[in-house]
């Protein structure tokens, strides 16, 4: 007869959310780097920082497909929910900032960091359909 050996069940930091923190903290850099130094575009610095965010994005974006193939119908349709909401919304948004701009109003506005605004138009798509559902 085999003794039953416990062992403890470790809660593992979803990687989904370790590359968005990644990413985050390399967009910051990015501005830092942007905004407060006098680093010319296409200093080797910032391009090596640019290139760092791209890969942390795409990393994130991917990481983030594979976990979404891994749920189940429930999850599948929250996710699905909050994706028919934030695609309209970042296209009403890029489209509204873009002629704004041409109009003087947003000129502050960076069309670099769309992305961003992108990511916070799921988050309240998802924060939403969670609530919904």
């Amino acid at each position: 007869m085999e003794a039953a050996i416990a062992t403890p069940d470790r809660k593992r930091i979803p990687a989904a959310l370790v590359t968005a923190i990644l990413t985050v903290a390399v967009w910051c850099v990015h501005i830092g780097i942007r905004e407060a130094t006098t680093l010319a575009p296409g200093d080797p610095i910032r391009l090596a920082v640019t290139a760092a965010l791209v890969v942390a994005f795409a990393l994130h974006v991917i990481v983030t497909a594979r976990l979404m193939r891994q749920f189940d119908e429930f999850q599948k349709a929250v996710h699905l929910q909050a994706l028919a909401i934030a695609f309209p919304a970042s296209m009403i948004a890029v489209f509204a900032i873009g002629f704004f701009r041409a109009e003087g109003v947003l000129s502050e506005m960076d069309p670099r960091d769309l992305v961003f605004l992108m990511l916070l138009a799921y988050a309240g798509g998802l924060t939403w359909a969670w609530r919904r559902y």
